[in-house]
């Protein structure tokens, strides 16, 4: 179960932003985040949105630390909606399923 995440991101420059995260109810609350993005459009006509990131860059080794690394396109196709893809790593220890077995990437 996750905790209450209270977090404030920070535009550095356009397309990347630097965050902190605060997760109540923990021993080391804090963590980090950052995202670089273009939007949909940006590289011409057809080109869907894409990001790049991290968050989960915690404090204590093993604990806090889920070091998240994501990858992630998007396109606009009306009238369906908004259709993803997108592909994720992480911290091997703590990216688990409740049986304990490895969850350390995915597809999104």
């Amino acid at each position: 179960m996750f905790p209450t995440d209270l977090g404030l991101a920070v535009g550095v420059f356009p397309g990347f932003e630097l965050g902190v995260d605060l997760c109540e109810q923990s021993d080391y609350p804090l963590s980090g985040n950052a995202k670089f993005a273009l939007p949909e459009g940006w590289l011409g006509f057809f080109s869907p949105a894409l990001a790049i990131g991290g968050f989960g860059f915690g404090t204590q080794k093993d604990v806090t630390d889920n070091n998240v690394l994501y990858a992630l396109m998007a396109k606009t196709i009306v009238p369906l909606g908004r259709l993803s893809v997108g592909y994720y790593v992480g911290n091997e220890r703590l990216l688990v399923t409740s049986k304990g077995q490895c969850r350390m990437a995915c597809l999104l």
